[in-house]
């Protein structure tokens, strides 16, 4: 398969960035590829390389996960969350920690590079909210028992929460906070303009990904 020059350079940047960091990430398994669609890759700061990913991989925290043009991915974390990646995207799992004794101690902590995705939470989010988290370059994003998706562009990051489930995300920056329940969508221009809501679905969220149970 011949990639994209713009994509190809992304990779290797990703590459030469994971190798000259000085920063140590304990990879521990957070959990594995359910599906996988053209090129998915995961890079790896501990072990310093990219690798493809195909359903049924395992997937780690400090991973970073690409999709190139035309390519998706479903991600299934050990709490039973849930994770797809829309194409041309890129996604960090900062930290991923379970522990049914001490949930004060669970993390759930993501960041969307580029691109979009769908994310249905799990175990953790349910149990202690506070500790899972989604941040983008534009705001980060909190959770109450959520179904939500999210596509940071070049003119900001785009947020919805899916109608139909008992769902809600709060949105922080240095603007302020707007909470967002089933059915409803936001646009935020930058870190600290304000969050905009929106009378319906922007197509600059695209097609929603299907999320396999």
């Amino acid at each position: 398969m011949q990639l994209s020059k713009p994509f190809a350079g992304t990779l290797l940047f990703i590459a030469t960035l994971f190798l000259a960091s000085g920063h140590s990430l304990a990879a521990s398994s957070a959990g594995k590829v359910q599906r996988a669609k053209g090129f998915v890759m995961a890079a790896s700061p501990e072990q310093g390389r990219i690798r493809p990913l195909r359903a049924g991989d395992g997937i780690a925290a400090g991973e970073t996960i690409s999709t190139g043009p035309n390519s998706t991915v479903q991600l299934d974390f050990n709490d039973g969350s849930h994770v797809a990646l829309k194409p041309n995207s890129r996604f960090q799992i900062e930290a991923f920690v379970v522990r049914k004794e001490k949930p004060e101690e669970e993390r759930s902590f993501f960041s969307l590079i580029k691109g979009g995705l769908r994310a249905v939470t799990g175990l953790i989010g349910k149990r202690k909210p506070a500790n899972y988290r989604m941040k983008t370059a534009v705001a980060t994003i909190g959770i109450r028992g959520t179904d939500y998706e999210l596509r940071l562009t070049d003119q900001g990051l785009y947020a919805g929460v899916t109608p139909g489930t008992d769902s809600r995300i709060v949105i922080r920056n240095q603007a302020g906070i707007r909470e967002l329940v089933a059915g409803q969508y936001a646009w935020v221009k930058g870190p600290d303009q304000p969050i905009i809501p929106l009378a319906v679905r922007p197509p600059q969220l695209g097609e929603k990904p299907q999320i396999c149970k």
